[in-house]
């Protein structure tokens, strides 16, 4: 059975207020994400749609504040 690991990695700021970090997977485009279902959604769609290194970040999973 093939390797299927993947590296993402998360960064938390933890200063003040509501939850609020970046996540990315190895090679690929960081993703902002704010609360905890922010968090969620961002992995989710990481998850279900892994970036490929040469390609831009997807429109649709980069949320705009």
């Amino acid at each position: 059975m093939p390797d299927r690991s993947r590296r993402i990695s998360l960064e938390v700021d933890e200063e003040e207020g509501p939850l609020h970090g970046r996540l990315a997977e190895a090679g690929g485009p960081v993703r902002e994400f704010d609360g905890w279902l922010g968090l969620l959604t961002v992995l989710g769609r990481l998850l279900d749609h892994p970036s490929d290194p040469g390609d831009g970040p997807p429109s649709s999973s980069t949320p705009h504040h």
